[in-house]
């Protein structure tokens, strides 16, 4: 969640809701609004680039619920894209929209681009909603947070959602917890529509047995299986002692079988002892041409950015490691056509700097900086490419809105460049303080 440069102006208890408190909830009576989200977090892109999902965390607990909303962009994206005005704001965006627990996160889109999942802290649960055209829904229930739609998870804090496989009728996931060493397995079974649409899978993810302090997963990523290779996870897992967060380690292994999870045979790297950092906030695999692979990870405390090679038995060697802007929150790989001919010509890293309001594109092999947007938005949080149009969305959780970049210029080089935003920002806040 939002760290506390972003938090000063808001009291002791919401800052400890935000940081790691599952069992905080809404104390509003407003109903939620539905045509603009309120402190935005994650967002998910359909797999065809149509249709944005944002997620509305009422952070401040003004309202009755969060929310998650959906824009059509195809209209927006052509008619940004055009204008190329970075000043420009489409005032209502949203076209649909459901209420949810609050604190909804890690959105994900299946392959179809027919639901999406996502989990939210306040209450522990794990949801899916039905995206079709410009209908967003969960049933006909008043919030998203009953059966066949959600599911109660046994773990605090469910943060990340991984996808695993997923056939076109059974999607297979992950998700982890910042509040528990212990993640679980899940199955969505397209063709159910009682309790046994989501069920967790026998078996149970326990990173406690690697490392003996865990106390929750900040971040998740598989790669596929490759090369004759079967796909593997890796996850950062941190360490606290008496409620204090004292490091980080990366944990690698195989994808289990299902309803073989207990069974992971786990490789761990404590990379506070390697580098010194005590936290990871976001990771990616990028594939190289050449078959080779590498690890993207985020650092907090202090802040930075690693690439570490990833080896064919799932070794982890530190290859860079570099500063990188305040506060980095989240990463995204734009792997862009970007001269007309077929195949991926240019990769970068994109990459939101919430303490200092930036978003960086990187070069992924040097993650020397590229590109620097600054102070189009207050807070931004995440990010997601839609690589087929060359655009890149942004949340900034302090301006109720999101932001258009346009990746690729008319020369057809990257450059990053602002082109407007879902719904207006907010105005600065009188005392001057965020």
């Amino acid at each position: 969640m939002a760290r506390a440069a972003s938090l000063s102006r808001l009291s002791p208890l919401l800052v400890a809701c935000a940081v790691g408190g599952a069992a905080c909830s809404g104390t509003g009576t407003k109903p939620v609004p539905l045509d603009q989200p309120v402190f935005p977090l994650g967002m998910a892109l359909s797999p065809d680039g149509d249709r944005l999902l944002v997620s509305s965390s009422n952070f401040d607990f003004s309202y009755d619920s969060g929310a998650v909303l959906l824009a059509n962009v195809a209209g927006i994206r052509a008619d940004l894209l055009a204008g190329k005005d970075e000043a420009a704001v489409v005032a209502a965006p949203y076209v649909s929209a459901v209420r949810v627990p609050e604190f909804a996160d890690r959105l994900v889109f299946d392959a179809a681009g027919d639901s999406a999942l996502f989990t939210t802290r306040d209450g522990n649960l794990l949801h899916e909603v039905a995206v079709d055209g410009d209908d967003v829904s969960c049933d006909d229930a008043a919030v998203c947070n009953v059966s066949p739609n959600a599911l109660q998870l046994s773990g605090n804090d469910p943060f990340d959602v991984v996808v695993l496989s997923d056939d076109g009728v059974i999607l297979r996931g992950l998700v982890s917890h910042l509040g528990s060493a212990q993640a679980e397995i899940f199955v969505l079974d397209k063709s159910k529509t009682d309790a046994k649409r989501l069920t967790i899978e026998a078996g149970e993810l326990d990173f406690a047995r690697a490392v003996e302090t865990s106390t929750g997963v900040r971040s998740a990523v598989e790669r596929p299986a490759h090369d004759g290779f079967g796909a593997s996870i890796f996850a950062a897992v941190e360490r606290r002692e008496e409620g204090v967060l004292v490091g980080v380690d990366l944990v690698s292994f195989a994808t289990p079988a299902p309803g073989r999870a207990n069974e992971a045979v786990f490789r761990r790297q404590d990379i506070t002892a390697q580098i010194g950092t005590r936290s990871v906030r976001d990771m990616a695999v990028i594939e190289g041409d050449d078959g080779d692979a590498a690890l993207i990870v985020l650092l907090q405390n202090p802040d930075g950015i690693a690439r570490f090679t990833i080896d064919d038995d799932d070794r982890l060697t530190l290859s860079v490691l570099d500063n990188t802007c305040v506060q980095p929150l989240g990463l995204a790989v734009a792997a862009l056509d970007t001269d007309g001919a077929a195949g991926v010509d240019v990769t970068r890293l994109i990459v939101t700097c919430h303490g200092s309001n930036e978003v960086v594109a990187l070069d992924p092999r040097t993650l020397r900086v590229t590109d620097t947007s600054r102070f189009y938005g207050r807070g931004p949080y995440d990010v997601v490419v839609d690589a087929t149009n060359n655009v890149a969305w942004v949340s900034f959780f302090l301006d109720n809105s999101v932001g258009a970049y346009r990746l690729v210029d008319d020369d057809g080089a990257f450059r990053m460049t602002p082109i407007g935003r879902l719904g207006a920002a907010l105005p600065r806040p009188e005392d001057g303080r965020e």
